[in-house]
């Protein structure tokens, strides 16, 4: 770049114009980082020959192949996007995770709508990795989608990874699996609109927070970025739960449904990132008692249930009785649906520690047509991206009518 401390390099065989087109959007991505008061990358001393940030456009790509230059990766990562290290910062660094100097690689056989996405995407994340390379890799894919998704309209290189998250809601939105990550740009999304109105600027000043320095040597582990999300949130007294509760739900009207969304990113989404309810039943042939799916809730994930109560009469009570397996805490939430698709109406069980039991009364009004129970695991500790978290279960559901 002649403006910018960028550059890219492009493999035999990528055109002049992918690669021109490449270069601006590196600049781009740059130039919003800087705008928006997010880090930008170091200077690398001279690396490939150039003093800035290099991102690789690689003529050839395999999904399968771990690279050796991502020694925070914990398993190979199918994408058409890397962020790795090219060195510690020593200048820096007392340790190996305070920062240091990063580059990104692109495929460049991606579609041409995605390219400007993959680079952006990329690059916030390699800009992430030399900030706090101690961070989880799925917080800092979490939060370089989201940034993509604001800055270009596309979320990220492997958007299709949203669609999936969205196809099995019992997933966490985010984790320890290195394969995750994509669907937390959500979540961060549904957190921004309420605290910045989407601008990214909150999450940016978590980031900021969380920035850790070791002393001595000694790693300090906290803060990191989910902790300071706990913590943040406190201060505007709307505690991360309720966000997790309310997001839970809300995230039902996407895909198909986006005519009920009340977030902007849910309206955003493709119909291909429709939520499948794991089980449908009638008014007719209630009651019932609806067990989980084979597959267990994992922290953080939902579980949607359909209940169609056309044909019940108007100020009749649909009747939920909750019962979760132990060691997590549980919420049931249940929306009363119109017949425009439309959320009319919203009952919230609070989650209760160390008691799985939960009970809703919900009264149909004239224009429901459908309810919809989301039970989300809520996990037994705090969102922590940096271990496996053992707290997945199951749960199962008592449905019943009543005053019809």
């Amino acid at each position: 770049s002649l403006l910018l401390p960028v550059a890219v390099h492009a493999e035999a065989g990528v055109s002049a114009e992918r690669t021109d087109a490449a270069l601006a959007a590196l600049e781009l991505g740059y130039l919003a980082l800087e705008a928006h008061g997010w880090p930008t990358p170091r200077a690398d001393g001279g690396r490939d020959g150039t003093d800035g940030f290099d991102l690789h456009l690689r003529s050839a790509w395999s999904t399968t192949d771990a690279p050796s230059w991502v020694p925070t990766e914990r398993a190979p990562p199918e994408r058409f996007a890397r962020a790795g290290l090219d060195a510690m910062d020593a200048k820096d660094a007392v340790s190996d995770v305070d920062s240091g100097l990063t580059f990104a690689e692109v495929y460049a056989g991606v579609p041409d709508d995605r390219l400007e996405a993959c680079v952006v995407s990329a690059l916030v994340e390699a800009t992430l990795l030399g900030s706090d390379p101690a961070e989880a890799p799925s917080v800092r894919r979490a939060t370089a989608t989201f940034l993509s998704w604001t800055w270009t309209g596309r979320f990220g290189c492997d958007d299709e990874r949203i669609a999936s998250q969205q196809t099995e809601p019992a997933h966490g939105w985010v984790g320890h699996d290195p394969s995750t990550g994509e669907g937390g740009a959500l979540f961060l999304a549904s957190l921004c609109e309420r605290h910045d109105d989407g601008s990214g600027d909150w999450l940016r000043d978590v980031w900021n927070a969380a920035r850790q320095r070791s002393t001595e040597g000694e790693l300090h582990a906290i803060p990191d970025v989910p902790w300071m999300l706990v913590q943040a949130t406190e201060l505007t007294r709307t505690p991360l739960v309720r966000s997790v509760v309310d997001f839970a739900a809300s995230r039902w009207f996407s895909g198909t449904r986006r005519a009920g969304a009340r977030l902007r990113v849910l309206r955003a989404l493709p119909d291909e990132a429709t939520p499948p309810a794991w089980i449908e039943t009638s008014w007719a042939r209630l009651p019932r008692r609806l067990l989980s799916q084979e597959r267990e809730v994992e922290p953080y994930g939902t579980a949607y249930a359909l209940v169609d109560v056309r044909g019940a009469s108007a100020g009749s009570r649909l009747q939920v009785w909750m019962e979760g397996e132990y060691g997590v805490e549980w919420s049931l939430v249940g929306m009363r649906v119109g017949t425009d698709g439309r959320e009319i109406g919203r009952t919230l069980a609070p989650a209760r520690d160390r008691d799985p039991h939960s009970y809703l009364s919900i009264e149909l009004l004239e224009d429901t047509s459908e309810v919809v129970l989301a039970v989300t695991n809520l996990s037994g500790r705090g969102p922590d991206a940096d271990e496996p978290d053992d707290h997945a279960r199951s749960f199962r559901l008592t449905v019943d009518r009543a005053g019809d």
